[in-house]
């Protein structure tokens, strides 16, 4: 139970979530999430009978023991394949799910550096270094890999409970070389950012700087027969 006063990582906790149900903000999303929750009840009857259809499914079962799908199986694939179609298309269903994570019980929080915020449990819980920081994810404008593509969604999966990640696009890779491509890179230090994870890359960057500056005076060079000729003044005929 996350009481005021307990440290999770970098982050004290100051009070039990009291604040952010109070906010305005928090009332607007509950608002919202009412009327979109009578507008969809039919379908989110639907949600819940195939929640329970699920519960009696042996996935795993199925899957370790290579277990061949009867009738019965079948059916609830069809069953749910067609509710997630359904759900995948329907854009105020995507609403209210965003919604029902965002109105899970939030806590004020203070971080080392001195910046306060609001965090959820499962942040909390995963004790982070920096109250709020940048992880980097390919931008896919130009790839075909669907390696790629899952490991992308692997990756916004992994973080899309976080409260302390902000998930930002590497500029684009496969480009055509007639195609300027704007580079941006959202992983350098900013405003918004923990102060702890500003200094630990100035630090980094200060690093790589010295570190190919030491390559560089390491090389071996070579001069040229007439590197210290004195061409000034000189004419020549043809």
């Amino acid at each position: 139970m996350i009481e005021a006063g307990q440290k999770y990582g970098c982050l004290t906790v100051l009070d039990s979530g009291e604040e952010y149900r109070a906010s305005e903000y928090y009332k607007s999303l509950l608002s919202e999430t009412k009327e979109l929750k009578e507008k969809l009840s039919d379908l989110l009857i639907e949600q819940k009978d195939i929640c329970e259809l699920l519960s009696e499914y042996p996935y795993r079962e199925m899957y370790e023991n290579k277990i061949p799908k009867d009738e019965k199986y079948a059916e609830i694939d069809n069953r749910v394949r067609a509710f997630k179609n359904k759900a995948f298309f329907n854009w105020e269903y995507q609403r209210y799910l965003e919604l029902v994570e965002k109105l899970k019980l939030k806590y004020k929080c203070k971080c080392k550096c001195g910046k306060v915020s609001y965090y959820n449990e499962y942040t909390l819980n995963k004790n982070p270094r920096y109250c709020f920081y940048p992880v980097s994810i390919a931008d896919l404008q130009f790839s075909y890999s669907y390696g790629a593509k899952n490991a992308n969604e692997r990756k916004r999966r992994k973080y899309e409970n976080d409260d302390s990640i902000k998930l930002w696009h590497k500029s684009p890779s496969g480009a055509p070389w007639w195609q300027e491509q704007k580079i941006i890179d959202d992983s350098l230090p900013s405003d918004e950012y923990c102060e702890l994870y500003n200094k630990y890359k100035i630090r980094q960057m200060k690093k790589q700087e010295n570190e190919y500056n030491a390559l560089i005076a390491s090389l071996p060079r070579k001069n040229a027969d007439n590197y210290d000729a004195d061409y000034v003044g000189k004419y020549y005929e043809s």
